[in-house]
C-alpha cells in the first residue's frame, strides 16, 4: 500500500510527459516486485545452499557477520537492485558521493528493517542478513553507475527522454 500510495503523490506531483509516465510506471511495478520478493516466505533461492551461522532474535533469524560466506544469495541481491540504481540516477542524476551511498543504502535498510518487523509480527521465517545489505547498497550503485556510463552512449537521447530530473 506504502508503494501505491508513494506513487500516486509523485505521479500527480506534476505533468509527466509519456516517457517519464513510462519510467514511473516501470518503477511502481518493479517496487511492488521487490516487496514480493522481500516478504515472499518461502525464499526464492536460485543458488544452493548457503553456510553461514545463523543466530536468533526471538524467533527472527539474522546474520551481522558481513561477507564471511559468499554464497549465491549475494548476487541474486545485487541483481534485484541494479534496476533502483538506475531509477535513482533517472531521477537524481546530480548527486554527490556521500548522498548517492546513503541513496544507496536505503532500499536495504528498508527491506531489512521490513523483514525483521514482519518475522517479529507473523513469523515469515526470513534472515535479516547485513550480507543482504551490503548486496542490495552494491546493485544500487552499480545501477546507478551502469546508467551513467550508457548517457555517453548512443542511448542518451532516450536517457534525457526516460529522466524524471527534466
Amino acid at each position: 500500500m506504502l508503494v501505491i500510495v508513494s506513487f500516486k503523490r509523485i505521479y500527480f506531483f506534476k505533468k509527466w510527459t509519456s516517457w517519464q509516465k513510462i519510467t514511473l510506471y516501470s518503477a511502481l511495478v518493479y517496487s511492488i516486485t521487490v516487496v514480493w520478493l522481500t516478504f515472499y516466505p518461502a525464499g526464492m533461492a536460485f543458488f544452493a545452499g548457503s553456510y553461514k551461522t545463523i543466530k536468533y532474535f526471538g524467533n527472527v533469524a539474522y546474520n551481522l557477520v558481513a561477507l564471511k560466506y559468499f554464497d549465491g544469495g549475494f548476487v541474486e541481491n545485487v541483481l534485484m537492485t541494479v534496476p533502483a540504481g538506475v531509477y535513482l540516477r533517472l531521477a537524481k542524476p546530480k548527486l554527490s558521493s556521500v548522498q548517492l551511498i546513503g541513496w544507496a543504502l536505503l532500499p536495504g535498510l528498508a527491506i531489512e528493517c521490513c523483514q525483521f518487523i514482519s518475522d517479529m509480527a507473523v513469523n515469515l521465517q526470513r534472515v535479516v542478513d547485513i550480507d543482504d545489505l551490503c548486496a542490495n547498497t552494491l546493485g544500487v550503485l552499480l545501477g546507478f553507475v551502469l546508467l551513467q556510463l550508457l548517457e555517453h552512449t548512443s542511448l542518451k537521447k532516450l536517457i534525457i527522454k526516460l529522466s524524471l530530473a527534466n
